[in-house]
């Protein structure tokens, strides 16, 4: 934050100067201290003839001007009038004045603003030497004008000066408690620029306990400040946000404050860009950019600092013409404020350069670059981390343009950042990820896979760093936008390598372990470890934040026009779960345990067992700078007892399996029809690993996710795969690992039947439809109440599902039968509260109606848009009073909505509960999300902690769910092991309903 100097102006003799000049300097001073400076630059044609004589009037009146036009942020006028005061100054006795401190401190302040700090250092050295003599060394004069000398020797990179003169102030006040904290903040800072983090934090800490102790909350603030941008700077990301979220809470009811918060809000916008939550960045800048505007002007430093800022948070989100736009109107802002030669034309050239980049202006490129290159090596030298970023910003254009000096570059980039931040920072991996690319792109394969895997190692490193600092949804924008892509450049180059590099295939299949549903794994755990921590403020907080997403969920649902207060709830809801994730000790050392391995998985397979990891990824070309194209490919890693290294199968026919194929598949099982195609391409290419094979562990992604594969036909044999091979879905091969889970619960519970309605309906019509289906339709609808409404409008409402309630009660009878008593939840009974009040079931069975939101693409659902982009808002089941609800707003069993979304289910208590049983429609569907499954109820239930999950891929029948859930039970009450159960009750409903339409509708997956 920079600091502006209004002079003190001292008492002077008026006798000795002719009216004229006396008046006229009055009402100057009258005017500056009202900050009537327009005022003030209507009188300046006067200023000449009022500033003939050389004397101390004269100086005054040229400082007022300098003053008038500092506060413009007209600074090389500004400028001007200071130098002239300086001058008259200069030549008056006795020298050391107040005054001439005052003129002395706002002209080294101008010169260090625009960057000429060759000049601003020797105006300071002056200003040592008269405040020393005017106020002595222990003065707080003397104290700010060395802080401020410091910062003058740190800009232009002289640590070591900073350091000298800060140490010896020390020795000066070192019985000043208060001044020696102030003097260690600074230190503080310099320290962290250095690269000395601990030191630099210690520092902070301390002196942050004396101002806090203190009172002097102002500089707290400051001093936290300080603190998180070390954290920044280490690459502490979350951390950092933290403390700056802190401190806006700090200042809080303190009047004046907003330029502070101000900065804070930039400081924040910049961990966020560094998250990859540069939307969320860009909102704060466009509302900085709006008060700075009537602030200061459009002709300020701080209405730059947040154009440039903004204009690198459209670059990060794509949107290249307004990040062009934004940079040029900066370009423009600072030849107004500063000298060419500053460090801020640097970092806006430097900026521009990127976008022209990738705008694919390679020479302009270039050019811009070497530009701001020139500026940062003479104003910084060739160690500071701004100049190691241009270096590394020329490397990757000239990756692009196939420059013959582009290693050498990136190899300049990678020592300095090293040198400069280390090997574990970020920014290094940058560097270390584009060298990869440029040797893949020279077809040296193995030097590319060494830097790559030289960036993975960096990655988890930052995984274990940032993750329990994050919400759930941080921890998706950050591993999906900053890490995933880079993982699936690798596996283009391990499909490259494969052949005749094998051992790459157990590299990418420990990738998949540790990185396979990682956000999900990591949601799961942490509430695990809350509950199991026995901390009841954190779990009182757990509920809180739990409430709060209750609140969400109603709102969503109900698409409320109250934008600021959903946008208001999420932030609370948001800011509640990080602090629960920083302060569950449990959760932060789940990033310590054991790495898995494939060796691991292969120890755990039985004779006649294999384990199938399914990676799906967009295929990268080095040529274009590791950038994707619209291919998509998907490879099979198949390991078995026997495998020195994991087996591979390419399948490279992506696009086609995702639509024509899954399109005709779905199309199979909906209108019962043979299917000739969907075996071919996501069956033929692997059987030929599976010979001799028993039983498969398959961990799916994309397209697998989105059909049963026990239902696919062999065209050779005429038998469904479910006949043919036992094929058990899990969610990563690691899952075959998991050590033996506590005991689950013992007790049942089992809804169905729920009355949707208690106003009476009218009997079906006789010509209707026999049969009933678990589902109802909400295909382009305007969210989820409105596609209801649309549903019902037909006349006969949410159709009853009889079936539902047989199934319950006959899978009750099984348990009774066997003594077991169970918990039956039917008609009015089977409501949303009364799921929501179910703690931990070992069972959990519910046969109603589900749906999933799938293609919300008409007009009427853009207005509601934004409550659907989370896909857990798009699925949910069907319960008691839901009718009511959608008609009415009102439901007249309970105060819910009769809807449980997954948004909802995901907050459910099932950490002991073994299995759930989604028995309604759809089920399994969701929003496929590469690497971390799918995002609906199927997710949901899991993250709420279920071991085991049956759900469906569509709309299921009535009557033959029924059935199959009885054979299961019955299954399962027999003792048999929960896949074998469901797979045994498959087979048997197939004798009665032999299309897969039937009996294949549902899938178990599980640990």
């Amino acid at each position: 934050m920079r600091k502006l100097i209004t002079p003190l102006l001292i008492c002077i003799s008026l006798y000795s100067y002719g009216q004229n000049r006396t008046d006229y300097y009055n009402q100057l001073e009258q005017l500056i201290d009202n900050d009537q400076l327009e005022e003030i630059i209507a009188l300046e044609a006067q200023v000449a003839a009022n500033t003939t004589d050389l004397d101390t009037l004269t100086a005054e009146i040229f400082s007022i001007f300098g003053e008038t036009y500092l506060g413009l942020a007209k600074f090389n006028l500004a400028t001007s009038y200071y130098e002239k005061a300086l001058k008259v100054r200069e030549q008056l006795i006795p020298l050391e004045t107040i005054g001439y401190s005052n003129t002395l401190y706002s002209l080294a302040y101008l010169y260090f603003d625009l960057g000429k700090f060759n000049k601003s250092i020797g105006i300071a050295n002056k200003l040592l030497v008269v405040d020393a003599a005017l106020h002595g060394k222990e003065s707080d004069a003397y104290l700010e004008s060395v802080l401020f000398y410091a910062d003058i020797l740190v800009e232009t990179g002289k640590y070591s000066d900073a350091l000298a003169i800060l140490n010896k102030q020390l020795k000066n006040s070192k019985s000043d408690e208060y001044a020696v904290a102030v003097l260690n903040a600074k230190k503080g800072d310099v320290l962290s620029l250095l690269g000395n983090y601990d030191d630099a934090k210690e520092l902070l800490v301390s002196s942050s306990k004396v101002f806090e102790e203190q009172d002097d909350t102002i500089r707290f603030v400051l001093t936290q400040g300080s603190l998180a941008i070390n954290y920044i700077n280490q690459g502490k990301y979350p951390i950092a946000e933290l403390i700056f979220n802190q401190s806006k809470n700090n200042l809080d009811g303190i009047m004046g404050m907003e330029i502070l918060l101000n900065d804070i809000d930039n400081n924040i916008a910049l961990a966020q860009m560094a998250l990859g939550r540069s939307n969320e960045a860009i909102a704060i800048y466009k509302n900085l950019l709006s008060q700075d505007s009537v602030t200061f002007g459009t002709v300020h430093p701080n209405y730059l600092t947040s154009l440039i800022n903004i204009g690198m948070a459209y670059y990060d989100v794509k949107n290249f013409d307004l990040a062009e736009k934004s940079l040029k109107e900066a370009l423009e802002i600072s030849a107004q404020l500063y000298d060419q030669q500053s460090e801020v034309n640097a970092q806006v050239l430097n900026n521009l350069a990127n976008v022209y980049r990738e705008k694919g202006q390679y020479e302009l490129a270039i050019k811009t670059f070497e530009t701001s290159r020139g500026i940062y090596e003479k104003v910084e030298g060739k160690k500071s981390a701004n100049y190691a970023t241009v270096i590394f910003n020329i490397g990757k254009t000239e990756l692009l343009k196939n420059a013959a000096n582009t290693e050498k570059t990136l190899q300049e980039a990678l020592k300095l950042r090293k040198s400069i931040l280390g090997e574990h920072h970020p920014k290094y991996a940058e560097v270390t990820n584009y060298l990869a690319i440029y040797y893949w792109k020279k077809n040296d394969l193995k030097n590319s896979r060494k830097y790559f895997e030289q960036t993975f190692e960096n990655f988890f490193e930052q995984i274990k760093l940032f993750f329990p600092s994050l919400s759930e949804e941080e921890k998706t924008k950050f591993y999906l936008e900053k890490l995933r892509p880079t993982f699936e450049q690798y596996n283009s180059l391990a499909a490259q390598m494969m052949k005749n590099d094998p051992d790459i295939l157990g590299q990418l299949y420990n990738y998949q372990l540790r990185t396979k549903g990682i956000i999900m794994v990591a949601t799961e755990r942490l509430r695990r470890s809350i509950y199991d921590s026995n901390d009841s403020s954190l779990i009182k907080d757990f509920n809180t934040w739990k409430l709060a997403k209750e609140r969400l969920s109603k709102l969503y649902s109900n698409n409320d026009p109250r934008q600021g207060l959903v946008d208001s709830l999420n932030q609370y809801a948001n800011q509640i779960e990080k602090s629960l994730v920083s302060r569950s000790s449990q959760f932060a050392q789940i990033y310590n345990e054991e790495i898995p391995d494939w060796k691991r998985v292969q120890k755990s397979l039985k004779t006649g067992e294999t384990a199938v990891e399914i990676i799906r990824y967009r295929v990268s070309d080095p040529a274009k700078g590791g950038s994707f194209s619209e291919k998509i490919h998907y490879l099979a890693l198949i390991i078995d007892e026997s495998s020195e290294f994991p087996r591979s199968v390419l399948l490279t026919r992506g696009e086609l399996m995702e639509g024509r194929y899954l399109n005709n598949y779905r199309n199979s099982i909906r209108y019962q029809i043979e299917d000739n195609y969907t075996y071919n391409e996501l069956w033929a290419p692997l059987e030929k690993q599976f010979k001799g094979v028993n039983k498969l562990y398959i961990s799916p992604d994309g397209v697998y996710n989105q059909v049963n594969l026990s239902t696919l036909v062999n065209p050779n044999t005429k038998e469904y795969l479910i006949k043919e091979i036992e094929i058990q879905e899990v969610t990563s091969t690691r899952d075959i690992l998991s050590s033996a889970s506590e005991k689950a619960s013992a007790s049942k519970y089992l809804f169905g039947f729920p009355t949707y309605t208690l106003a009476k309906k009218q009997k079906p019509s006789e010509t209707g439809v026999n049969r009933s289906l678990r589902g109802v339709d909400f295909s382009e609808t305007r969210g989820l109440r409105g596609g209801l409404l649309r549903y019902m409008r037909s006349g006969e409402g949410i159709a009853e599902l009889p079936g539902t309630k047989t199934e319950v009660e006959e899978i009750s009878k099984i348990y009774e039968d066997r003594g077991i008593i169970t918990n039956t939840l039917t008609t009015s009974q089977a409501s949303e509260s009364k799921l929501k009040e179910i703690s931990n079931p070992g069972i959990l069975h519910i046969a109603t109606h589900g749906y999933f939101l799938e293609n919300v693409k008409s007009p009427d659902f853009e207005e509601s848009n934004r409550y659907y982009q989370n896909p857990l808002l798009r699925a949910g089941i069907i319960l008691a009073g839901a009718e009511d609800f959608l008609l009415s707003g009102n439901n007249p069993i309970d105060n819910e909505d009769g809807i449980l979304t997954a948004y909802e289910a995901m907050n459910m208590d099932l950490n002991n509960t073994e299995l759930v049983v989604l028995s309604a429609c759809e089920t399994g569907l969701g929003e496929v999300s590469n690497g971390e499954g799918v995002y609906g109820l199927q997710r949901a239930f899991k993250i709420a902690g279920a071991r085991y999950l049956v759900m469906s891929m569509w709309n299921v029948d009535d009557d033959a769910t029924q059935r199959l859930m009885t054979l299961f039970y019955e299954n399962l009450a027999k003792g048999k092991e929960k896949y074998y159960a469901f797979r045994e009750a498959q087979l048997s409903l197939m004798q009665e309903y032999p299309e897969p339409f039937y009996w294949g509708a549902f899938k178990i997956v599980g640990e």
